[in-house]
């Protein structure tokens, strides 16, 4: 359930001081504020490497245990003050996928559907939560995936099984709207992802390192 306002409460419009404090919650709690660097996410030129306009027809993101049978490798995004980056600042450079850490707590489903429901229901916020959601939704659709990105401390969990995290978020994303060829902070990230795994290139090299 995704706390969407009815119908009679769909004709009151709450303050901008309420909006506000509600998204700061978030803010403060998951350090949102995210930065877009283009040089973060960025790979040499490879001539095996299909290119970004070749893999713009993208449907949804591959699991992690996949990225990691086409190559792409998995660090935990360390925390540097000189550069401070929030949990939905994810970097992908020279087949190095790097992820913030995310802690999963009881708490954790209703934090993230209250944060949905708002970016749902108020558009104009932007939907960068929304897209972090899906994006970890998908690459952690099986429990193998959630436990491969614990082993590299990428996810911490305080829940009963690896298979409960998954659940979790494959609930969170359910009859959730996102539409993936519009656009949103992680699409040339995913662009340049789906392109690295097309790769023949990074294939073999991935094979021989089997």
């Amino acid at each position: 359930m995704y706390f969407k306002p009815s119908r009679k409460e769909e004709n009151y419009q709450a303050g901008p001081q309420y909006l506000y404090r509600f998204l700061n919650i978030g803010r403060k709690y998951l350090k949102l504020e995210h930065h877009h660097d283009d040089t973060e996410n960025s790979s040499p030129v490879n001539p095996e490497m299909p290119s970004l306009q070749d893999s713009q027809q993208f449907n949804r993101w591959r699991r992690a245990a996949q990225y990691l049978e086409a190559g792409v490798k998995f660090k935990k995004r360390e925390h540097v003050k000189s550069h401070p980056h929030s949990l939905l600042d994810i970097k992908f450079s020279n087949g190095a996928m790097e992820i913030p850490c995310i802690i999963v707590e009881e708490f954790t489903g209703t934090l993230f559907r209250n944060l949905i429901a708002f970016e749902q229901t108020c558009p104009q916020f932007g939907d960068d939560f929304t897209a972090y959601t899906v994006f970890l939704s998908q690459l952690i659709s099986m429990p193998e995936d959630v436990t491969l990105l614990a082993r590299r401390e990428i996810i911490v969990h305080h829940l009963d099984s690896d298979e409960m995290v998954s659940d979790l978020f494959t609930m969170l994303s359910k009859d959730v709207v996102f539409d993936f060829n519009g656009q949103y902070y992680l699409k040339t990230l995913c662009q340049m992802m789906e392109a690295y795994c097309q790769s023949r290139l990074n294939r073999w090299m991935a094979w021989l390192w089997l």
